[in-house]
């Protein structure tokens, strides 16, 4: 999962759907923007493997398939910290 996994509503609830099936999951976001606490630990009690990565290209090599969401703008106070 790529993008904005902190606000993104689909994010957590497709990490949670995908506890069903026998998958690994890549996380690729900035720290500032990582996927919460909540769902990492519930995500972590189904037995699922969970890795982060900051950059796309250090993520690519072992990823079958990519779910990508929007940075959203409208979730930062100034352009400065969107831009940051």
């Amino acid at each position: 999962m790529v993008g904005d996994l902190k606000h993104g509503r689909t994010v957590h609830s497709l990490a949670c759907l995908l506890t069903q099936y026998r998958v690994n999951l890549r996380y690729v976001t900035p720290r500032n923007l990582r996927m919460p606490a909540d769902i990492i630990h519930f995500v972590a009690s189904k037995g699922i493997k969970q890795e982060e990565f900051e950059s796309i290209e250090e993520a690519l090599p072992d990823t079958d398939v990519l779910y990508m969401t929007r940075i959203q703008k409208e979730r930062f106070e100034s352009a400065a910290e969107y831009e940051a």
